[in-house]
């Protein structure tokens, strides 16, 4: 409530869920990322230029903006947890 939050308990339920899967997938991708950075040695900028590296940045959005969904914290950090240095 604190951050301007009003959802019944099974809403929050729901929510909490979504936010946890999706911060497992976050993981996931995020070490698929850092695997495909030292296996080809490239910066996360020269990656997000390669067919590989576009999906997993791609997939970084899109489960980060699942996440800022369902989790209102995260919300207020969306554009960090995307790489907002990132083309």
């Amino acid at each position: 409530k604190a951050l301007g939050v009003n959802k019944s308990f099974s809403e929050h339920a729901e929510d909490f869920e979504k936010a946890h899967d999706a911060s497992k997938a976050i993981k996931k991708n995020e070490a698929k990322i850092r695997d495909l950075k030292e296996k080809t040695g490239m910066s996360e900028k020269q990656l997000a230029n390669t067919e590989s590296g576009k999906g997993l940045y791609a997939n970084r959005k899109t489960l980060t903006d699942t996440l800022a969904q369902h989790d209102a914290r995260a919300a207020l950090d969306a554009a960090q947890l995307h790489g907002h240095d990132l083309p």
